[in-house]
């Protein structure tokens, strides 16, 4: 399982001429507000970071189970970008080395290419681990569009990760890291496939399906997986083993983590959930879920402009404190053996 160091972005995120995406407002809020908050300017993190123009990245030692795809006599690629003067243009770009880089060039040009023209992204360590749809059965036998869906969606989860990294200045918590995959198909088609290898947990004594019922479980849904007996302890074996993994499943309320991470980490809107009125009210602030009129007489519910700022201010105070006591315990355990051949 691998550690995190951190990373900073330097003064060029708030500068007023810079490129914006779509996410780009949501991205200077963070940078401003989390160099507030950590206190970015103070002289002695000044002094001990040298320039502030990179990301820095310290040494991230890791489980090699991969291929190493590093190795490439192509020391640059072209990369599609969008600017106001010029339109869409193609411009060349060194091939990135490093997770450090690949957010950089993020950092640079508001782009992350696609995974699959640039020889070594899939190597590194922070991408390590995640059940990527393009590899397996759909890489041997699709093409075409049906193997570019795969493609694109495996694309987008790297694309989360590298925005989530940007936004909080620093590396993912561990790879996998099962909030970009969350609850939905494919978290859920994770669980399946780990259920169905639970035989690799050791010091557990399992009951396996019968050969001739083995199939139904190969594309059972959560539900259905829940009726099987060995569904308990293998649901309690990830929850106590395997970081994150709280996530791949659905909940009906928010916990102040999973409230942090989705409104720190992400850019998308921030749902309308009863729960994020009382943390914020925990930290002595008021919000109110405020309610519109839409289409066909269809109620729907929002927050107002200032109460997003308040509910971001707070959800990266909570942040801070998640993330800090997340790295605490992964330093101090190590994974079992069993949790490795999972």
């Amino acid at each position: 399982m691998q550690h995190n160091r951190e990373l900073r972005v330097g003064q060029s995120v708030g500068s007023p001429n810079r490129q914006r995406s779509r996410h780009g407002d949501h991205d200077d809020h963070i940078s401003e507000e989390k160099s507030s908050i950590t206190g970015d300017d103070d002289e002695t993190s000044s002094s001990s970071r040298g320039t502030r123009q990179i990301w820095e990245q310290r040494t991230w030692k890791t489980k090699e189970n991969i291929h190493d795809l590093s190795l490439t006599t192509c020391r640059f690629f072209l990369l599609k970008v969008h600017s106001e003067s010029r339109g869409y243009h193609t411009i060349i770009k060194p091939i990135p080395a490093t997770f450090h880089d690949l957010v950089q060039m993020f950092h640079e040009h508001k782009k992350v290419p696609p995974f699959w023209t640039v020889p070594n992204i899939m190597g590194f360590s922070e991408l390590k681990g995640y059940p990527w749809r393009h590899r397996g059965l759909a890489g041997k036998y699709l093409s075409g569009d049906e193997l570019q869906r795969y493609l694109d969606f495996d694309n987008v989860i790297i694309e989360s990760i590298v925005r989530a990294s940007h936004r909080i200045g620093r590396v993912p918590l561990h790879a996998p890291d099962y909030f970009f995959l969350g609850c939905g198909d494919t978290g859920a088609r994770h669980v399946r496939d780990l259920f169905n290898n639970r035989i690799s947990i050791s010091n557990i004594q399992w009951n396996p399906p019968e050969e001739r019922d083995a199939t139904i479980w190969l594309s059972a849904q959560i539900e259905d997986l829940k009726k099987h007996v060995d569904w308990q302890p293998f649901h309690d074996y990830l929850l106590d083993n395997v970081p994150t993994s709280e996530y791949l499943f659905p909940v009906e309320i928010w916990s102040k983590a999973r409230f942090a991470r989705a409104v720190t980490e992400r850019s998308c809107d921030i749902p309308a959930r009863k729960e994020i009125v009382d943390y914020v009210q925990t930290a002595g602030y008021q919000v109110e879920i405020q309610q519109k009129t839409g289409w066909f007489g269809k109620q729907l519910e929002f927050w107002s402009a200032a109460d997003i700022l308040i509910i971001r201010r707070v959800a990266h105070e909570y942040w801070l404190k998640w993330r800090n006591e997340a790295e605490r315990q992964l330093e101090n355990t190590a994974p079992s053996p069993s949790l490795i051949a999972l």
